[in-house]
């Protein structure tokens, strides 16, 4: 009994409350699901073939957004006001920002992949976007912050436990959603979570970081034709 129009509806709902990536990837595993269903025979048609994305939304313009040194004095300064935002929260941020791994890489890390002891971090494939093993090297700042997480997780597996259920992580959406509630507070022009990756990789380059390295820090996909 599942129509377009339905689909369309439920998809502009999720475009309205700001998450336009979100809606896009709905509406593809829509399509999977009911071209699945024709296959089966379970229905007659996909109500959802005749949607595009760009009748969904059209997609968000990619952002190069990179925080600046006087920005970046500020957004640290600013991230220990913890009534602007959670401590556990404020660490993570200054986490994706010394180290330039991806937002939910740290919200959905377990304390068995990172050695304080040793330094390293250890994100496994399957928590991985580019889908390999990678291992994140800290400095003595940063296994500083794991350490105060380690207090505060009190006692769960999780890096960053959900404060409902310790059982459980943080949504990597609920670090954004922050962040976007402390806009102002921040008194900086509009930045999320991921700038920290870019800014990162920007001040490699400027502390003279040679672009191999800096990819492998990021565990970017090198070019073709450079040797890993």
């Amino acid at each position: 009994s599942i129509q377009a129009l339905d689909i369309h509806r439920c998809l502009t709902k999720i475009v309205k409350r700001g998450s336009k990536t979100q809606a896009h990837k709905t509406l593809s595993l829509l399509k999977q699901i009911f071209s699945y269903g024709v296959v089966l025979g379970v229905v007659n048609y996909d109500p959802a073939a005749p949607i595009s994305r760009n009748d969904v939304c059209k997609p968000s313009k990619r952002s190069n957004r990179k925080l600046d040194n006087d920005e970046i004095v500020k957004l640290m300064s600013k991230l220990n006001d913890h009534s602007i935002i959670s401590e556990q929260f404020s660490i993570a941020l200054r986490i994706l920002l010394h180290t330039g791994q991806r937002r939910g890489e740290i919200m959905n890390a377990k304390w068995q992949e990172v050695d304080l002891e040793q330094g390293t971090w250890f994100i496994p494939a399957t928590k991985n976007k580019a889908g390999r093993d990678h291992i994140v090297y800290l400095t003595s700042t940063v296994v500083k912050f794991f350490k105060r997480l380690k207090a505060l997780s009190y006692g769960s597996e999780w890096v960053i436990p959900s404060k409902s259920c310790s059982e459980k992580p943080f949504s990597e959406r609920a670090l954004t959603r922050a962040v976007n509630r402390a806009q102002e507070q921040f008194g900086l022009k509009k930045w999320v979570p991921h700038d920290l990756r870019r800014t990162h990789r920007t001040l490699l380059a400027r502390m003279g970081v040679s672009y191999h390295a800096g990819e492998k820090a990021l565990d970017h996909s090198l070019r073709t034709g450079v040797e890993e």
